[in-house]
């Protein structure tokens, strides 16, 4: 017997291709008892299993794939990232943030007013810098910033791999040095040398 039904969670079947949203099952059934469930990618591999008791392959997926190969990591890498967000007031950011468990783990300030902070809380971090300009969420408002422990061997990796990147420059009064890279979406990242 086949069975054809619609799932009402999509995503529990992720890992196997639905035939326009529609899930199928062959059940075998034996002196009035239930003896296999074989769910089927679509209804012609369950029509196939139902004939024959052999699964066939299932269509090919668009949509993102496993590789066919794993490649090696480079050797040189990032290790860590963190947000680095642009904000109308630091100080209400700062305050804002620890309701949610952040506390201060480092501060800039520039005319005794707060323009930059590094919070943390657990595992979670996040910078913050205060701007005057108006906020303009069409743009990139959130810096990506990654550490590397070895910034200018990463950037001679990077180079190699044709990626184009930026001077290393001096960050101050943040990192001593950080280099830029565009993403392929046209997002900043910025990678700093961790000591």
């Amino acid at each position: 017997m086949i069975v054809a039904f619609r799932p009402e969670q999509p995503s529990d079947v992720a890992n196997r291709p639905l035939d326009g949203g529609i899930a199928y099952m062959v059940v075998t059934i034996s002196d009035g008892k239930i003896t296999e469930l074989k769910g089927c990618a679509d209804r012609a591999s369950a029509v196939s299993y139902a004939q024959t008791g052999e699964a066939s392959d299932p269509p090919a997926t668009s949509g993102v794939q496993p590789p066919d190969a794993v490649a090696e990591s480079p050797e040189h890498r990032v290790n860590r990232l963190v947000p680095f967000v642009k904000v109308s007031d630091v100080e209400r950011s700062v305050g804002f943030y620890h309701h949610l468990g952040f506390t201060v783990e480092s501060v800039f300030k520039y005319r005794d007013r707060l323009s930059w902070a590094s919070l943390e809380s657990d595992g979670a971090e996040v910078m913050f810098e205060g701007t005057s300009d108006p906020i303009d969420h069409d743009r990139q408002g959130v810096l990506f910033y990654l550490y590397s422990h070895d910034l200018a061997a990463l950037r001679e990796q990077l180079l190699a791999a044709g990626i184009e990147v930026g001077t290393i420059e001096d960050g101050s009064p943040g990192p001593r040095q950080e280099m830029q890279i565009i993403d392929p979406d046209g997002y900043e990242l910025m990678v700093a040398q961790i000591e």
